[in-house]
């Protein structure tokens, strides 16, 4: 049975590139994973990106922007199924934990924020700019 590993952005790109009939290798990504064999072989990657639609980009969506096997039986369902897993982990309001999804934290007037932190993109300034909205809420009440 094919077992999901972690690979690297770059030997995802050169799966790609050399499985791939018809698209080359998507532009960004949030995360990249891949799926094994039983006797350890490359078998398929998922990439996995912010939604190509600008109305759907909200920060909190995400899509399957490539994914590319061998044709190794069950791969694709493995990779589908890890991607949805992933993105129900930590783009939603369960990350990093069940009650924890915003900027307070128990400590009074601590604040966290950051491209790593949640709610926010894990991409860009829009983290810091989400936080900051929330602290001035929080000050003004």
């Amino acid at each position: 049975m094919p077992e999901l590993r972690p690979i690297t952005q770059k030997e995802a790109f050169a799966f790609i590139r050399d499985h791939h009939r018809h698209h080359n290798v998507p532009v960004g990504a949030l995360w990249h994973h891949a799926c094994h064999d039983e006797d350890g072989r490359l078998c398929g990657v998922a990439i996995v990106g912010r939604p190509f639609a600008r109305k759907l980009d909200d920060g909190l969506s995400c899509e399957v922007t490539r994914l590319c096997t061998d044709g190794t039986f069950n791969a694709c369902s493995i990779l589908y199924a890890a991607a949805r897993r992933v993105a129900l982990d930590q783009l939603f309001v369960a990350r990093p934990l069940l009650g924890s999804a915003d900027y307070t934290t128990p400590i009074e007037n601590l604040f966290l924020c950051g491209s790593g932190t949640h709610p926010g993109t894990g991409l860009n300034g829009r983290s810091g700019a989400l936080a900051a909205k929330a602290i001035l809420k929080a000050i003004r009440t």
